[in-house]
């Protein structure tokens, strides 16, 4: 989508559109290009670009940066550019919870430690407990990726077309892993002490949290 700076009439409109394609034509990973509009004022002419790859390919997301970062030339003005569509729309998506990944795990990560020292008045049983849910999570993104996104043991999971992962995935996966990490120390740990509490020796303590944990 092209935004001129002035309007165009009806009778260069054409002309217009047929520059602006041309040197949309020229950008590298742009395959065809077709007019598809114009406001009625001619001051917003809109495009359909059509990339080289596919809507979730690495040539895809760097054209869709490549074309945002440019501006076209129409007589002696320039005509900046915006990229609209579901690529488009997905890929600003995934960026976003890119970005607020780090923070999110950071938060979670720094609640769970602060809670955990509260409830049980010690620093090793936090770490044991954080580091777990830490690796597992790691371990669960890892197998994901590598199984569904590069289709590495593919045949035996049944994945016959590998393809990026969702983008909320890794958000959602944080949650539910943290839940079952956290819920399951909790409930070993709880047992632990409340056996000890009850009088059993410590390596008696850990056996009967063991034998009554859930399966």
């Amino acid at each position: 989508m092209g935004d001129l700076g002035h309007g165009v009439t009806r009778d260069d409109l054409t002309a217009a559109q047929a520059g602006l394609g041309k040197q949309l034509m020229d950008v590298d990973g742009v395959t065809a290009v077709a007019p598809i509009g114009a406001n009625g004022q001619g001051t917003v002419l809109v495009f359909q670009v059509v990339p080289e790859g596919g809507p979730t390919s690495e040539s895809t997301e760097d054209l869709v940066h490549d074309l945002r970062g440019r501006s076209l030339e129409l007589g002696s003005g320039e005509v900046s550019l915006s990229v609209a569509g579901s690529a488009s729309a997905n890929l600003d998506i995934s960026e976003k919870l890119a970005d607020a990944l780090p923070t999110y795990l950071a938060l979670v990560v720094g609640l769970s430690l602060l809670i955990l020292i509260v409830v049980f008045r010690s620093i090793l049983v936090p770490l044991i407990a954080t580091g777990g849910f830490v690796l597992s999570l790691f371990a669960a993104l890892g197998g994901v990726t590598a199984v569904y996104q590069w289709g590495w043991l593919g045949g035996l999971f049944g994945v016959t077309d590998p393809a990026p992962i969702l983008n909320f995935l890794p958000t959602v996966l944080v949650g539910i892993l943290f839940g079952l990490a956290m819920d399951y120390q909790l409930f070993l740990t709880s047992g632990m002490r409340e056996a000890y509490a009850h009088g059993a020796p410590a390596r008696q303590a850990v056996t009967e949290a063991g034998s009554c944990s859930p399966t």
